[in-house]
């Protein structure tokens, strides 16, 4: 198997695990919270909160680092040369987002997710039932699932 195959496959299962645990953030652990938690609750689900974002941290990480690297080992970072294709402009434009979404998590998330939580009546997010936060996981799973499906796209050469 070439160095290239190994790449894609890490680039892929990395992209779907972040794809995975960003549907499981929204469709299992939010609408737990939704409802004020008993501290039992708050206790349980901390841990669970926590592994799913060092998942998504690293799957995040691992997917931005083997994007660059098939876009080294495919054009030698010469951008110019992937809008002469559909199957180019495509990657370029969801790996343009890609970078874009990678950097706010990793630099500017924790940040926001300070601000709003400055603000509820409660400092533990999860007590409050994650109120004004809500909306980054959902942004979250629009943008990686768009992504997702944009790569989709240009693979298939549609």
């Amino acid at each position: 198997m070439s160095f290239f195959i190994i790449i894609r496959n890490i680039h892929l299962l990395s992209a779907s695990i972040w794809l995975g645990m960003v549907v499981v953030m929204n469709f299992g652990l939010m609408p737990s919270v939704k409802n004020k938690l008993s501290q039992v609750d708050v206790d349980m689900l901390k841990p669970i909160f926590k592994s799913v974002k060092r998942l998504i941290s690293i799957s995040a990480f691992f997917t931005f680092v083997t994007g660059g690297v098939l876009l080294w080992m495919q054009t030698k970072f010469n951008v110019f040369d992937m809008i002469e294709s559909t199957r180019g402009t495509l990657i370029l434009i969801a790996g343009s987002i890609g970078f874009i979404i990678t950097i706010f998590h990793f630099f500017v998330e924790d940040k926001v997710e300070e601000i709003l939580r400055s603000r509820l009546p409660d400092k533990d997010e999860l007590l409050v039932g994650y109120k004004g936060i809500e909306f980054i996981p959902r942004i979250g799973l629009v943008v990686v699932a768009a992504i997702f499906i944009i790569m989709l796209i240009s693979v298939k050469g549609f």
